[in-house]
């Protein structure tokens, strides 16, 4: 993981390096999967969003964190 916001939500931010190939986005989702059955919530980035177009990724995790932690009352 990339960064762990306010200790349940996830932020990734995927460069091609390490997450091109089948084998590392299936590695990839399995994680993502996880989070969400250990009720995590989760954002995953494209280095060319969070370079060209951080604003929407900011207000993509703020939108995630104003809903509360997922399986939890908001």
């Amino acid at each position: 993981m990339d960064a762990l916001v306010d200790g349940w939500f996830i932020v990734e931010c995927d460069s091609g390096e390490h997450h091109d190939g089948v084998a590392n986005q299936t590695r990839d989702r399995r994680r993502d999967g996880n989070a969400a059955r250990n009720k995590y919530g989760s954002a995953r980035f494209s280095y060319s969003q969070v370079m060209f177009e951080l604003p929407w990724c900011l207000d993509v995790v703020a939108s995630g964190l104003a809903r509360g932690r997922p399986g939890r009352a908001a």
